[in-house]
C-alpha cells in the first residue's frame, strides 16, 4: 500500500511540474515579432519610421523599422519580447523651401538643401500615448493615425 501511495504522489508531482513549466513558457519574456500597416489621415503612410519601446520589461529590446508604402516589419531577430510597448511613428516631407546647411552656419561652404518637416503630430511620436500589447510569436497590427 505504501508503494501505491508513493506512486500517486510521484504522478501528482509530475503533473504539477508540467503545469508550471507550460505556464512559465508562455507570455511576457517569449520572443515576438510584428508586421503591420500605418495610415495617416486615412491614407497609407508613404515613407516613415516606427519605433517600439518596451514598457515594464527591462529584458525586452527597443525595436524600429522603416515604413514603406504603409507597410513595416520588425523581425524576430530584433529581440522584442511579448508584452506592452509604446509606439512612436515619424515621417518627414519636403516643405518646398531651400535652407542653408548647418555647416554653412559654422563657417563652412554655403550650400542650400531642401527643408524637411516632421509632419506626424507629436501625439504620435515624441508625446505618444499609443500602446500595443504583443503576444508571443507573430503579431500583426494596423495603426490608423488621425490628426
Amino acid at each position: 500500500m505504501e508503494i501505491l501511495r508513493h506512486g500517486a504522489h510521484s504522478s501528482l508531482l509530475v503533473v504539477c511540474l508540467a503545469l508550471i513549466v507550460t505556464s512559465v513558457g508562455c507570455g511576457a519574456g517569449d520572443p515576438c515579432w510584428l508586421k503591420g500597416t500605418v495610415k495617416f489621415d486615412g491614407e497609407l503612410l508613404p515613407d516613415g519610421d516606427v519605433r517600439l519601446d518596451p514598457i515594464g520589461n527591462p529584458e525586452a529590446a527597443r525595436a524600429a523599422a522603416h515604413i514603406d508604402n504603409g507597410q513595416f516589419e520588425i523581425p524576430r531577430e530584433a529581440g522584442m519580447l511579448a508584452g506592452t510597448y509604446r509606439v512612436a511613428i515619424y515621417a518627414v516631407r519636403e516643405t518646398g523651401k531651400r535652407v542653408v546647411t548647418r555647416e554653412a552656419l559654422h563657417g563652412g561652404k554655403i550650400t542650400k538643401v531642401e527643408e524637411e518637416e516632421q509632419y506626424i503630430p507629436e501625439q504620435f511620436n515624441r508625446r505618444s500615448k499609443l500602446r500595443v500589447d504583443l503576444a508571443p510569436g507573430e503579431n500583426e497590427r494596423e495603426f490608423a493615425l488621425v490628426p
